[in-house]
């Protein structure tokens, strides 16, 4: 075997490794119970630190696990994805997965996609809700960016079965009033938070120096600060039409509840999000349990994550041939989203 052939199937084996679920079962799992504490408008905190670190070790273990299980070091990693040009990474997962890597690599990326990814379990924990009742008007549709069909499968699956157990009593919340006045309060969130995040990738496509892994906590906290002052209104919302303003009427609904009823919905709506989060868990465990393919370290790695056993917490120091592949993944995965 050539080396053009023995490259090839290096990059093959890895459009396979993050198509499949050992990677995106612990990936995504860890994303949504983690974004939970992940807050709009919130100062940068140690906790958002600690599991930024969490985050990176988990890329570079699902990463290294898979050289591992494959045979293949980390030059013949950097080599396949530099060479392979003319086999193109699926579009239809290409943008998340660009955002997942690219986050392993910048602080402010990372903070921004957990942030949106909890306003998104919100908004999806309330349409169900809403669609119980029938009350999801068209205009309050909002667009994510889906990452594989399974998943979308999986989303169905969840769905009817929060449905089904939506029978336990319910706080004052199901009013129309009340639920889109909600709805298009967490929705302009999501749609702001959207474009914080599309923006600090658009810095971050065209800036090479972020190509670099600096942990400085100076330089981190230089960004937050530099993003965090991008006004919004200069910002291109992508495929989002403005949200309809809320009648007089509902406003004045609103203004009108008392602070122990928002109290009760703003908890019922979390706690909808939060065992939205442990069903979609459960739902990956089960998927990665029926897919008994190699590799197999990889596997060990996700099925431990899933399970919460997975040591993600302590200080390692970081393998300067992972971060190499780390670097040349996101470094070809920026190319195709660039040049698509």
């Amino acid at each position: 075997m050539n080396d053009k052939d023995d490259s090839a199937w290096v990059f093959d084996s890895l459009i396979g490794f993050l198509q499949g679920p050992i990677w995106s079962s612990p990936l995504l799992s860890f994303i949504e119970e983690k974004s939970l504490v992940f807050e709009a408008n919130t100062e940068d905190c140690e906790e958002y630190r600690k599991i930024y670190q969490e985050y990176k070790n988990l890329v570079d273990l699902l990463l290294g696990c898979f050289m591992e299980d494959m045979g293949i070091t980390p030059e013949q990693f950097e080599h396949a994805c530099t060479v392979n040009r003319d086999t193109k990474i699926p579009i239809h997962f290409q943008q998340n997965l660009f955002e997942q890597i690219w986050a392993a690599n910048e602080y402010e990326i990372f903070k921004r996609m957990m942030i949106q990814k909890n306003l998104e379990l919100q908004l999806q924990a309330l349409n169900m809700i809403e669609q119980k009742y029938g009350l999801t008007p068209a205009s309050l549709v909002y667009e994510t960016d889906g990452f594989l069909d399974d998943e979308l499968v999986m989303e169905d699956l969840i769905h009817k079965r929060v449905l089904e157990d939506q029978s336990e009593e319910e706080p004052s919340i199901s009013s129309g009033t009340t639920l889109i006045a909600e709805h298009e309060r967490i929705a302009a969130e999501y749609h702001n938070e959207r474009a914080l995040l599309e923006e600090a990738l658009r810095r971050s496509k065209d800036d090479s120096k972020n190509t670099s892994d600096d942990e400085s906590t100076e330089e981190l906290e230089c960004a937050t600060i530099s993003a965090e002052k991008k006004p919004l209104d200069k910002l291109q919302l992508k495929k989002n039409e403005p949200l309809k303003p809320i009648p007089t009427s509902k406003k004045k609904s609103e203004n009108e509840m008392n602070a122990e009823d928002i109290k009760k919905r703003q908890e019922y709506l979390k706690a909808r999000r939060d065992k939205l989060v442990a069903l979609k868990k459960e739902a990956r465990s089960h998927q990665l349990e029926m897919n008994k393919t190699r590799p197999s370290s990889a596997r060990t790695v996700a099925e431990a994550t899933l399970k919460g056993e997975q040591e993600l917490e302590a200080a390692q120091a970081i393998d300067p041939s992972i971060l190499q592949v780390r670097r040349a993944l996101a470094a070809r995965l920026k190319a195709e989203v660039v040049h698509k």
